[in-house]
């Protein structure tokens, strides 16, 4: 099984990384492949900005549209506006369903 772990302290040595780390390690000796996606080791900031963008789009979505039950996301699908960095973690997350 892909197991994907999202660990968000910012002291690697607490009792939150400890967690992470042997869940990693026994996860991975069970013979599970595991990625862990350390928030504070990549200066993930929580409130989201330009900075969370590639880019800025032109067009005018429809916001109404995009409203509407299951199209969660579609906005940034069809603008492609994540940063990369989101990008990866997403296609992560999925691979590991």
């Amino acid at each position: 099984m892909r197991i994907f772990i999202v660990h968000a302290h910012p002291e690697p040595d607490s009792f939150n990384g400890a967690l992470t780390r042997a869940a990693q390690e026994a996860l991975a000796a069970a013979g599970h492949e595991v990625v862990v996606s350390d928030l504070y080791a990549m200066a993930f900031n929580p409130v989201s900005d330009r900075r969370n963008v590639a880019r800025l789009s032109t067009r005018v979505p429809d916001f109404v549209a995009l409203m509407k039950p299951g199209s969660g996301g579609r906005h940034v699908r069809e603008f492609r506006t994540f940063h990369n960095r989101i990008d990866w973690d997403r296609s992560t997350m999925r691979s590991a369903a």
